[in-house]
């Protein structure tokens, strides 16, 4: 058995600006599909289409406005570097190990709450972004990179998926 968790997260931009005290919640990654059906169907099939997603959107919570906070909003587009330290607990062997995560998202701003202003409470801005382009990494090791602007798609397997789309184009 082996239990995981965050142990915590830094963002930044451009690998270099931290931005301040946040929460991310990341794309939530949709297969486009069309639907299947007619004779010998009993009722509608989705089928995933080859490496094609709906529109991949990420927020970021920040306790309170802060400079930092203002300037990702700016409209241009931001390369955010998401570290997570996430620990993992090997129940069998008894160890504890510390594995890094990364997020690599280029995003564009879409929206930006002001948050709530009241006594001894934070601000609580939540901002959110088109992503244009995402990479997952878990210990250095490429799992996700998915750029629908580039037709790219490959997997955890290091597959491209798109690579054959991309061939029968001409691309």
């Amino acid at each position: 058995m082996q239990l995981d968790g965050t142990i915590n997260f830094a963002i930044y931009e451009n690998g270099t600006e931290y931005y301040g005290m946040a929460t991310l919640t990341d794309a939530t990654r949709t297969n486009k599909t069309f639907a299947v059906n007619g004779a010998g169907i009993a009722g509608d099939v989705d089928i995933p289409v080859l490496g094609h997603r709906d529109a991949l959107r990420t927020t970021i919570a920040f306790r309170t406005a802060t400079a930092d906070a203002c300037h990702i909003t700016e409209m241009r587009r931001h390369i955010l570097d998401c570290r997570v330290a996430v620990e993992e607990y090997d129940a069998t062997s008894g160890e504890m190990r510390v594995h890094p995560h990364k997020i690599i998202m280029e995003v564009l701003p879409i929206s930006r709450s002001g948050g709530d202003i009241s006594p001894s409470s934070p601000q609580a801005i939540t901002e959110e972004f088109s992503v244009i382009s995402r990479k997952y990494y878990i210990d250095d090791v490429l799992m996700e990179d998915y750029q629908p602007l580039n037709f790219v798609d490959i997997d955890a397997n290091g597959v491209d998926n798109l690579a054959a789309v991309r061939t029968a184009l001409g691309k």
